[in-house]
């Protein structure tokens, strides 16, 4: 017998990522110059921790944390913590 879409799914949602790393390179628009702004961060997050934002330091390049959360956040909500 066949597995059904929703079979898979109620079984894969049983699963919890024990590691996750995104990088992501964006970049703001603004009406003055330098009028693109460009920035570099990443979410992390290793089972049992919490959800991590870091940016990374145009100086150096390394990366600090800049926002903990207990749940894992969209990546727009990521953007927008990358932006302030």
């Amino acid at each position: 017998r066949d597995a059904t879409p929703d079979i898979h799914f109620d079984f894969l949602s049983t699963f919890r990522n024990s590691y996750h790393i995104r990088f992501g390179k964006y970049t703001l628009t603004v009406i003055r110059d330098p009028f693109n702004i460009a920035y570099v961060g990443a979410l992390y997050h290793a089972y049992p921790g919490p959800w991590q934002i870091f940016m990374q330091d145009d100086q150096d390049g390394s990366y600090r944390v800049i926002d903990v959360q207990d749940k894992r956040p969209s990546i727009i909500a990521v953007k927008r913590r990358l932006m302030r």
